[in-house]
């Protein structure tokens, strides 16, 4: 701060009267005593004592900073004055080096600063500028109080002009207050019709609402609605003791340019008497559509013809806008119902199904459980989502995709295209056709040219390879006889013969899958076969943990043994293979509803999910090649099916196979 702005401030040394004297004998050692006023005790307790109306106090609260020369002994008279005015102005307590009170100073006083006489006979700007700063910031606050105070002033006398321009216009307000009542009432009446019209869901009750709207005409009769088939044609719904339409021919088109011929109007009116097969009255026609007319049946006076046609003229837009709306929902509800009618007669599943696998909509083909929302719950009965599904791939390529699903024992060729929704969710069209019955037909050919192959190469392998049998097992047999029957050369020729049977077995087995003939059907018990053909597995089964609970001991099937033995040993030995390291084989047999079941399970690494619909494929094997001919499981199940049986697999968890036989009951009719 310059010196030069001192003037803006009051400053004011009081102190006593030598005191003020010192002061003066050293006021050109600082710039800052050239702005001070100066005044003495004495001075100020004569001025207390003469000032019954405070107009020292007041001037002495202009003051911005009082430089207050420090005394013992201070008057009372002083000391109320220094507590008045303590809040209002800065002091400065000046000490000639006494003991200070300090906690009155500060406290009772609110002095701000405490220097020697020295110190402020040396005084500068810069040393009081913290106090400028205060005296400043609350000069501002003074001026924003001053000006709020001109704004209240100006606010209020505002307030005060705008109050007696409201009375002003309530006084005119108050003279049409009757004419806005009524209108307002006229309002309401109409706003309650609206909203009676936008319940309306048919044409009967569009002629209720407004019959009983235009009720209080006592001269309005009938009201009828016509709707345009021909130009002379219309049909008519009226109220009877019911609603009813009625097709009525008139001699007369019906258009906008004769809605005001009274002469075609008594023409209809009596074309309609004769229908009705009563008197009509005069009519008043309105136009709804270009195929709609309202009409009212009246036998309005002139008087009260303007009032009608008013009553009329304030809803005609509403009836309108009712009859229009009316009119698209009915149109709408027959085009839907004709569309899902026609969506219900396609014989193929089809649904439309959101990004979440939500039926937005389907027909009847699909819907095999209501009471679900999600589509694998609902067609496919179904936890997850369908092995195979493309909704996603549908979706996120915005193309359409093809794929076969297996779903509830049937194939399906799905369809899946994307669509434009109207809902909030991305969603497709899922089209389901069943290749059920194709695909087992197309097996069925499969099966029969693969089995005309097989048995045209078992024919020509039994022919090739038989004889060269025959003479290697008779060379045998006569060899047997010329050596010694312990020598090692017996031992040979006995494993030689027995490799030839082998090989005449497998060339049987291989005729018998491609041919298949009678064979020796007996009944017999499947625990006695199974606890035959252990034994012949314990090579086999010596790594592994079997775990046999057979409960068919009581009952028989009607099977040839040694095939189903055969049976029993492949599918064991299977399992042993899909293990590794050691594991366990369950042998189960089960008797309930009239069948034996039988389960070979095993802990193995199970059949691969791609694998799983091949495996009972002639000449299909996962194994290395060399290691196994793909006939073992075709076999199984040529012999199983041959009688009267059946066989399936189903995966085990968390890993394993699990192969289940199923033979019907056998039951002895001679006994």
């Amino acid at each position: 701060m310059e010196v030069e702005n001192l003037k803006s401030y009051r400053l004011l040394l009081l102190g006593a009267e030598w005191q003020i004297e010192a002061f003066r004998a050293q006021k050109n050692s600082s710039d800052v005593f050239h702005f001070v006023s100066q005044v003495s005790y004495r001075t100020v307790l004569s001025s207390l004592q003469d000032d019954p109306q405070r107009q020292f106090y007041s001037e002495l609260e202009k003051v911005d900073v009082l430089f207050l020369i420090y005394e013992k002994h201070y008057s009372e008279e002083f000391i109320k004055m220094i507590s008045e005015i303590k809040h209002k102005i800065e002091v400065v307590l000046i000490h000639h080096d006494e003991d200070i009170n300090l906690k009155v100073v500060i406290n009772e006083w609110n002095v701000k600063k405490i220097i020697s006489f020295e110190d402020f006979s040396k005084i500068s700007v810069a040393m009081l500028a913290p106090i400028f700063k205060k005296i400043n910031a609350k000069h501002i606050k003074n001026k924003i109080i001053k000006d709020i105070s001109v704004q209240k002033k100006q606010l209020d006398e505002l307030i005060l002009k705008q109050e007696v321009i409201v009375n002003e216009k309530t006084q005119d307000i108050s003279h049409s207050t009757k004419e806005e009542d009524k209108k307002l009432k006229k309002e309401r009446v109409i706003l309650r019709f609206i909203k009676d019209m936008a319940l309306v869901n048919s044409f009967e009750d569009f002629l209720r609402v407004i019959k009983n709207e235009f009720k209080v005409f006592h001269e309005i009769g009938e009201i009828l609605l016509f709707q345009k088939k021909t130009d002379k044609l219309f049909k008519v719904l009226f109220s009877k003791n019911y609603f009813q339409w009625k097709e009525i021919p008139f001699s007369h088109a019906l258009s906008e340019e004769s809605l005001n011929d009274k002469i075609i109007h008594s023409l209809i009116s009596i074309q309609l008497a004769n229908s009705l097969s009563r008197p009509f009255g005069k009519l008043k026609l309105s136009q709804l559509s270009n195929e709609s007319f309202i009409g009212f049946e009246n036998q309005l006076s002139d008087i009260h013809k303007v009032d009608f046609e008013e009553f009329l003229h304030d809803r005609i837009e509403v009836i309108h806008m009712a009859h229009e709306k009316l009119f698209l929902e009915i149109t709408m509800v027959q085009f839907s119902n004709r569309w899902e009618k026609t969506f219900d007669l396609i014989d193929e599943p089809i649904a439309i199904i959101d990004e979440n696998y939500q039926v937005l909509r389907s027909n009847s083909f699909f819907e095999k459980n209501l009471h679900s929302l999600k589509c694998y719950e609902m067609f496919a009965q179904r936890t997850s989502v369908c092995l195979g599904c493309p909704l996603k791939e549908t979706i996120e390529s915005n193309s359409a995709q093809k794929r076969d699903l297996n779903i509830t024992k049937s194939n399906f060729e799905l369809y899946s295209y994307p669509m434009k929704s109207t809902f909030s969710l991305r969603s497709v069209v899922h089209n389901y056709i069943d290749r059920t019955q194709e695909k087992k037909l197309y097996s069925r050919l499969l099966q029969t040219e693969k089995m005309l192959s097989i048995g045209r190469l078992a024919g020509h392998l039994s022919h090739e390879l038989n004889n060269p049998l025959t003479g290697i097992r008779s060379m045998v047999q006569y060899l047997k006889t010329q050596v010694a029957a312990e020598t090692t050369a017996a031992k040979d020729l006995v494993e030689i013969e027995k490799a030839t049977e082998r090989c005449f077995k497998v060339m049987n087995n291989f005729i018998e899958f491609s041919n298949p003939k009678n064979t020796n059907f007996v009944a017999m018990n499947l625990d006695e076969i199974i606890q035959k053909t252990i034994p012949l597995l314990k090579v086999p089964l010596r790594s592994h943990q079997l775990d046999l609970q057979l409960a068919s001991q009581n009952v028989e099937i009607l099977a040839d043994p040694s095939l189903v033995q055969h049976v029993i040993f492949n599918l064991i030995q299977n399992a042993t293979q899909a293990m590794k390291e050691k594991g366990t084989i369950l042998v189960s047999t089960d008797v309930s509803k009239k069948k034996i079941s039988l389960k070979i399970s095993d802990s193995g690494e199970g059949i691969a999910l791609e694998n799983q619909s091949l495996i009972f494929e002639p000449f299909f094997t996962t194994k290395p090649e060399g290691e196994g001919t793909g006939l073992g499981l075709s076999i199984v199940k040529s012999v199983v099916e041959n009688s009267q049986g059946s066989i399936r697999f189903e995966p085990n968890h968390p890993q394993g196979a699990t192969f289940i036989i199923e033979w019907p009951i056998y039951e002895n009719t001679n006994h």
